[in-house]
């Protein structure tokens, strides 16, 4: 029924995004505290007015979150302006990107929705396009070239591996997280679609430089993410596109026939590893061209190859730490789960390296087989990893993903922000009454985590001297939370401690949007005149990162010293293949 309709008719239309659906799908520990149909948007983020992206629904602004005074951005669309196909997009992908969780993918971080709107607040990546690197530089070195062609790979890896085609592969779809950072996210799920693995899709998809042939024949899988990471790399190093034409109809025609023209002033110096690398993603037939997985695999990446082994002197303290986190009550593991998501983006950054080398079949999760490896790795003694692995593994479905390898990894910490937990209580609170009840937990956290009924958990949080009371306040949480840890005032007043505060948000994008971010957060998009085939795309809606903050010797040190031992034509550059 139309939205419109259920107002007239005065009842309430039901809510739009199938939270139970997606919780189902990737569990809970993923999704905890990122939905709401009952908490305001405005109880918790103030929204300016400074658009700082244009999506094919209305603009994407600026925003700062109340309690930490965190910059993010969020979007807004009204249900009752969306036609029934466009609702079902909107659907579509809000769900697919709730269920994402990895170092390279920018976080969709909360969606509150009402009866006539859906919010997607999302990560403030600052640090700028891709793209706009490659046109400044026009070029990388090999090296550098590799760890960028390595983390694009790697989040296409684990899209994969959860049966999603991105769709849209492009500089401009991954951003920096600040001005000074090399790390890099992927934004824009308009475009994606689940795969059942078999059958061929059929709707058009992408953007055409980057368009796998299949894909303009209209029958193809996820392997034309592929081909779009190689005409990617291909950019990287040569500054362009392997394409040579002047209308849109000459290059679709050299697509589909696979005929790539590389430029032999900046093709011919490359390594023989590199043009390899290069003519595998871009080979014709699918079916023989690598997967992600396969692909970083290949010799040209061991440029930018992480190192998986910890220093001997850390023997057996990661074990230990995880112990301590094996050994707290289920009912503080719950609550920590979300308190993890509100610590400081610092912390969570050091640590988002050691999950990737842990990750040795780099899935994006880490199995009961990477978990033995790491730990082989790190000490000589019996560390029981069957146990550890489930206790670390929340979900219980024989994974670790990235949510739950931080709550765990920063567990140790000495002193916890008043913020983050005020933060992570607040996204329990879905009514926004100051108490949670049983309700609330299985709302966030849904009916099972760490292989207890969620609402059983309650009593565990309240102690038996106040099992009466039925509800948790700020302060039971508070204990819970910190049992083995102390919480420290961060002032909020100062530059310092509003860094140290900072949440993971995230960001979704359209093929449609029109505006440069770069230019609207403080500076100015570098010219294309002198590249002319380097083909620029509308920019996308965006994200970003945070400061660092101290450290104690605890698990989240131990890992982030693992993690430090890692080592064409203007006629056509705006046009997206609509669905």
């Amino acid at each position: 029924m139309n939205q419109k309709l259920y107002d007239f008719l005065g009842v309430p239309a039901p809510p739009l995004i199938d939270i139970a659906a997606v919780t189902s799908a990737c569990g809970s520990s993923t999704v905890a505290g990122r939905y709401t149909c009952t908490r305001k948007l405005d109880e918790d983020i103030s929204v300016g007015s400074k658009v700082v992206g244009i999506g094919m629904h209305g603009g994407v602004l600026l925003a700062t979150r109340r309690a930490t005074k965190a910059r993010c951005v969020v979007k807004s669309l009204d249900k009752r302006n969306l036609s029934r196909k466009a609702l079902k997009y909107v659907k579509n992908e809000v769900e697919m990107y709730l269920a994402l969780d990895h170092p390279h993918i920018a976080q969709l971080e909360q969606v509150y929705e009402t009866s006539a709107q859906v919010h997607l607040v999302m990560e403030y990546l600052e640090g700028g396009e891709l793209f706009d690197r490659i046109a400044s530089r026009k070029g990388f070195s090999e090296v550098e070239a590799a760890r960028l062609a390595r983390q694009v790979l790697l989040a296409i890896a684990y899209l994969h591996a959860s049966g999603i085609m991105h769709g849209d592969v492009k500089p401009e779809n991954f951003l920096f997280e600040d001005r000074e950072s090399q790390h890099m996210k992927l934004i824009d799920f308009g475009m994606s679609r689940k795969w059942d693995g078999e059958s061929k899709m059929t709707d058009s998809c992408g953007t055409l430089l980057y368009a796998s042939p299949v894909v303009l024949l209209k029958s193809f899988t996820t392997q034309a993410d592929i081909w779009s990471a190689g005409v990617l790399v291909y950019a990287l190093l040569c500054g362009c596109h392997p394409w040579k034409g002047s209308t849109n109809e000459q290059v679709t025609e050299q697509i589909k026939q696979g005929k790539t023209f590389f430029y032999a002033s900046r093709w011919n110096p490359l390594s023989a590893d590199a043009k390899d690398f290069i003519q595998s993603l871009l080979t014709l037939d699918p079916d023989q061209r690598p997967t992600a997985s396969s692909a970083l695999k290949h010799s040209w990446l061991q440029l930018a190859a992480p190192e998986r082994l910890l220093q001997a002197s850390l023997a057996g303290q990661v074990s230990s730490s995880l112990g301590r986190f094996a050994a707290t009550e289920p009912a503080t593991r719950a609550c920590w789960t979300l308190v993890a998501t509100c610590l400081p983006k610092a912390r969570t950054n050091e640590l988002r390296n050691a999950f990737l080398a842990f990750d040795h079949d780099d899935d994006g999760r880490i199995g009961l087989n990477d978990f033995k490896q790491a730990l082989r790795s790190i000490s000589s003694e019996d560390a029981a990893p069957d146990a550890l692995f489930g206790h670390l593994d929340a979900d219980s479905d024989g994974r670790i993903s990235y949510r739950e390898f931080l709550a765990a990894a920063s567990y140790d910490d000495s002193e916890i922000s008043e913020i983050a937990l005020r933060s992570a209580f607040d996204r329990f609170d879905v009514r926004g009454v100051g108490a949670l009840s049983s309700d609330d937990f299985a709302e966030v956290l849904g009916e099972q985590l760490y292989g207890r009924e969620v609402r059983s958990l309650l009593l565990d949080v309240l102690g038996p001297h106040n099992a009466a009371k039925g509800t948790v306040t700020l302060e039971h949480f508070r204990d819970a939370v910190t049992k083995s840890s102390s919480v420290v005032e961060i002032d909020t007043q100062s530059s310092a401690g509003l860094s140290e505060c900072k949440m993971n948000q995230a960001t979704i994008s359209t093929s449609s949007s029109s505006s440069s971010i770069a230019s609207d957060i403080g500076s100015e998009s570098p010219s294309t005149d002198s590249l002319p085939d380097l083909c620029k795309e509308p920019v996308k809606e965006a994200g970003r990162g945070g400061t660092r903050t101290p450290q104690t010797r605890s698990f989240a040190g131990l890992i982030a010293s693992f993690a430090a031992n890692c080592t064409t034509t203007e006629s056509f550059a705006s046009m997206p293949i609509m669905h």
